[in-house]
């Protein structure tokens, strides 16, 4: 996934799901009646789709590389016609105040180069330039490699829902509703607040070396 900001362009790969594992450190990003009440507007929302929307939103959420697609369309600078159809569908899904997270992984050496790019834009914004997805579950990060991005959110795209009319859950990529998948729209802003060296509990496993404080503005 790419970020960029004012003077360079920072690219990251993200792992593939099929291969993710599981972390054993669960912790909700936001309460739970803020949950349950994004829970009851993601259906809504899902409900209103179109036939065309609900399957934009499932090639991007699905298990087939949607989201890659879409992205590099993005990177590229030419957003394609299903691109932008995900986009504009998931632009009336409701926003996630509160925390979010989202897991990265990369070559050892694109994680230093990332790394010391990032604690050289503390107190910087820096933009997401495509659909970037996040999780209400730091769990579910913590599955996708040793850098974590804990992100302060206002207006992420909550999209755990299902369309009651297939009864179909459009989060494929997150089939369990635990996971609460949220998309960031391209152009988001985020201040980088602090870059943290994580260090494993006593007697436990931390499945990650990074995790970099972010605020969307």
């Amino acid at each position: 996934f790419t970020f960029t900001k004012t003077g360079g362009e920072v690219l990251l790969k993200g792992i593939s799901p099929d291969i993710a594992t599981g972390g054993r450190f669960a912790k909700p990003g936001t309460d739970a009646a803020t949950i349950a009440r994004l829970e009851k507007a993601s259906r809504e929302w899902a409900n209103k789709l179109s036939a065309t929307d609900n399957k934009a939103v499932e090639d991007y959420t699905g298990p087939r590389g949607g989201f890659e697609k879409v992205a590099a369309s993005y990177k590229a600078g030419r957003p394609t016609a299903n691109a932008l159809r995900f986009v504009k569908a998931i632009d009336s899904a409701p926003h996630v105040v509160g925390t979010v997270w989202r897991g990265v992984d990369m070559t050892h050496k694109n994680e230093a180069d990332y790394i010391s790019s990032m604690r050289k834009s503390v107190g910087t914004v820096i933009s997401f330039n495509h659909p970037t997805s996040a999780t209400l579950s730091q769990r579910t990060a913590l599955r996708f490699g040793h850098v974590t991005l804990q992100i302060k959110s206002k207006t992420a795209r909550y999209i755990n829902a299902k369309n009651q009319t297939n009864n179909k859950l459009l989060d494929m990529f997150a089939p369990e509703k635990n996971e609460r998948e949220s998309v960031f729209m391209p152009g988001t802003n985020l201040r980088v607040m602090s870059v943290k060296k994580m260090r494993p509990s006593p007697g436990h496993y931390t499945p990650h070396d990074w995790r970099i404080y972010l605020e969307e503005v």
